[in-house]
This record gives structure tokens, C-alpha cells and sequence, in this order.
């Protein structure tokens, strides 16, 4: 058995069980498949926790691992021909393609090719000794739902097939978020729309990390290159946080103080090798002023400004005050993806753990203590497989996503 294993932060591929052959510290290993005859295992390697972009790649018993094909704007699914000369698995080039079913040859010069041509996407789960395929199609859609300060109930902001990551202005009258339907591009795209009906604006590539509080600029990274910046929502340019390079973490920012004008990044600066978090002013890009120790890689406040919950690489959550390198072990936290945001109360935090319905809690993270403010599910949970809270707030307003995903499953004959 070959297997995938996550200990601390660290993504290792064993085989057999036991025996590690590759291992990655940023980022994310999935997909492990053992060649017929034992000599290979197949895997994806991504660079983002929660997105599926990157590599296929192949290790061998002595540890040496080769990159058959990508960097993918996303793949799914590992399977072997039986005489474990070619990889099959699925990916898409960019986000104006589906899932198509591609095979590379693993020895000699890497020779990618598509093997199925499919409107949606397509993802290959087993080859027979025949050479019969069997396929899984998805169709799978985001979008974003939010309450509005003095409405009641929630109200649904579609766009195109696939948006996540909405946050809320102050006023209620706008959301960013990240726009990852086909058209976006590589990169996906931060995008900006008031809540009142009127076009949605795409600002640039990138995630939405965070809207500041007085609506001017949207936090922005790329997963290309783990750039990151600050788009207007009005006029002016784009801002890149040069010399710059953002950590894997899901928390790695931007995100804004609360006077505006200032950002929480983690990551690598200059020539480091070690991440930590930087508060930046907005509109220079820089300086950078470290305000946390080496081996951060991803921070949200609690309460105020000058406390934040931090996490490192081996997953760990821990309390800090900014000004003091003490770091003490944050309670009542399950994973640093369930908490998405500060609230008022001090040493308080916003969680939500990721099941189904979504039970959201404030969470004073010194002392563990846990109250449960809103219990979220939709309308029509049929094939609902996950909700991801974005923006909360003490008041009321809260946006959050949710993802739709429809599936068939084929026997696909005659490929060659």
C-alpha cells in the first residue's frame, strides 16, 4: 500500500507504509496511486491548502521523484495503464476548460496527451485490464449568500458558476469576492459588486483576502506566484507588495488593520527563508515591519489589533500580542480553515468547523470558551458538500459561500 500521510504540516508520500519517498512542507500532496507492478507511485502536488492546482508527479522506491505534466489550473484523479508504463489522470489547463482525461508516459521523454474530450468535467477513477475507463462527471457550482444590516432573512448573489470568499463593507452595500468561474483566468479574479443589482467589476487576478474597513481596497494573492497586493475598489492602481512572497497558509492575508491604511501579511520577505508576519502600509507596498517571529505562516486578529491568533506550519494555533514574541497555545480552535475572523469582544475570534449545517461560534481564544451565534444550511441542501463563512460581524451582517456538486459515473470503451 502506498499512502499519503500529514503529520504537523508536513505532506509525505510512504511507501510501503511507513517508508517515506517524498515529502513537501508548503502546500499539499493528494491523489497517491501504486503502479501495477510496484515500481512507481503517482501523485498530485499542490501549492495552496484547498485548491487543486499544481503538478503530477511520480516517486520511485528510492526516493526520486519526476514532474510528468503541469503546473494545472486544477487536477483531479490518478490512474495506471496495467502495464505501468502510462499515468491517466484528469486536469484542466486553465479555468475556461473542464476536467479532460490526459495520459503521460513515465519513462523517457514526458509526452502529454488528452485521451477524452468531455463537456463537463471529467475525472478518471480506475482503468480495466481491457482498458475500459471508469469516469466520474461533476458539475459542481459556488456561490455566495449573505445577510444584509436590518434585513431578516439571506439573499443569494450569483455570479457566472463558481464564487467564494465574499467580504462585506461596513455599510452593506458592497461585496469582494473571488471570482473562479471558467472565464477568470488562471488566476482567478478578486471582484467587486454592490448589493443592490448593479455589474460586477473585476478588479485583477487573484483571491479576495480581505476588504478594508473603510471599502477603498481589496487584499489580493496570486497563486501563480504567491504575490500579493491591493486593488481600489475606485480609482487608482493596483498595489504589489514588492520584494514579497506569501506563505501556503489559508491566513497568509492581506488583511486590514482597522485604522485602513494598514495590512497583516505572512510570508517570505526579501532574501528570507523563514516566514513570518509583516504589518504594511497600504498604499507603499512597503516598508515591511516584522510583528511576529520566525516560523508564522499565517495570523487573524482577536479582538483588536493587537492581538492575533497565529498558526505555523505543523497546523498549530497559538495567542500573541503584537510586541511580544510569547506565543501561548490558542484554545477552543479546531483547524486554522474554520476561523475566518476577529470580533469585538476581546481575545474573540469568529469559528466555524466544516460540517454540515454550519454552526458558527465566538471563541475566546485564551480561554476556550465557545457560544454558538448562528446555525447556517440552505434552502436546498441536495448536493450541497460544503459552507465556507467569509466575513462575519458582532451586528449582524455575515456573508458565506456554499459549493454544489452533481455527479454521474461512466464505463468510457475504446480509448487509446
Amino acid at each position: 500500500m502506498a499512502a499519503v500521510r500529514e503529520d504537523k504540516g508536513t505532506w509525505t508520500i510512504e511507501y510501503p507504509v511507513g517508508k517515506t519517498l517524498y515529502s513537501i512542507t508548503r502546500g499539499y500532496l493528494s491523489d497517491p496511486r501504486l503502479s501495477p507492478d510496484g515500481a512507481f507511485v503517482a501523485f498530485f502536488e499542490h501549492q495552496q491548502l484547498g485548491d487543486d492546482r499544481g503538478w503530477v508527479k511520480i516517486v520511485d522506491r528510492g526516493g526520486n521523484v519526476r514532474t510528468l505534466d503541469g503546473e494545472f489550473w486544477g487536477e483531479e484523479g490518478t490512474a495506471w495503464s496495467r502495464d505501468s508504463k502510462t499515468v491517466y489522470y484528469s486536469a484542466a489547463a486553465d479555468g475556461s476548460q473542464n476536467y479532460q482525461v490526459r495520459a503521460v508516459n513515465v519513462t523517457g521523454t514526458p509526452s502529454p496527451r488528452r485521451v477524452i474530450g468531455a463537456p463537463n468535467a471529467m475525472e478518471v477513477l480506475d482503468i480495466h485490464a481491457t482498458g475500459q475507463i471508469l469516469a466520474i462527471t461533476d458539475e459542481m457550482r459556488a456561490g455566495v449568500r449573505a445577510r444584509l444590516a436590518g434585513e431578516k432573512d439571506e439573499r443569494d448573489f450569483p455570479w457566472l458558476d463558481f464564487s467564494i470568499n465574499s467580504h462585506i463593507s461596513a455599510d452593506g452595500k458592497h461585496l469582494a469576492f473571488t471570482d473562479l468561474s471558467a472565464s477568470a483566468g488562471t488566476d482567478y479574479a478578486v471582484a467587486w459588486r454592490d448589493t443592490v443589482g448593479g455589474p460586477v467589476v473585476r478588479l485583477g487576478p487573484g483571491l479576495a483576502t480581505g476588504l478594508s474597513p473603510d471599502s477603498q481596497w481589496v487584499g489580493m494573492k496570486k497563486l501563480s506566484t504567491m504575490d500579493g497586493g491591493f486593488y481600489p475598489t475606485g480609482t487608482g492602481e493596483p498595489i504589489k507588495l514588492a520584494g514579497f512572497h506569501m506563505s501556503g497558509s489559508n491566513r497568509s492575508g492581506p488583511t486590514f488593520f482597522a485604522d485602513g491604511t494598514h495590512a497583516l501579511v505572512c510570508g517570505f520577505a526579501g532574501e528570507s527563508k523563514a516566514s513570518r508576519c509583516y504589518r504594511t502600509e497600504v498604499r507603499a507596498g512597503a516598508p515591511l515591519e516584522p510583528v511576529t517571529p520566525e516560523g508564522v505562516i499565517g495570523a487573524l486578529f482577536a479582538g483588536s489589533d493587537r492581538t492575533l491568533v497565529v498558526s505555523k506550519s505543523d497546523g498549530s494555533l497559538w495567542v500573541m500580542t503584537i510586541g511580544s514574541d510569547t506565543l501561548v497555545p490558542a484554545k477552543g480552535l479546531s483547524s486554522e480553515r474554520a476561523t475566518m475572523g476577529r470580533s469585538a469582544v476581546p481575545n474573540s475570534v469568529f469559528s466555524a468547523p466544516l460540517e454540515l449545517p454550519l454552526k458558527v461560534y465566538r471563541v475566546n481564544v485564551l480561554t476556550g470558551d465557545r457560544t454558538l451565534v448562528r446555525t447556517l444550511t440552505l434552502p436546498d441542501i441536495s448536493g450541497a458538500v460544503e459552507l465556507g463563512v467569509s466575513s462575519w460581524s458582532d451586528d449582524g451582517p455575515y456573508t458565506y459561500h456554499f459549493t454544489r456538486e452533481l455527479s454521474q459515473l461512466f464505463v468510457v470503451s475504446g480509448v487509446k
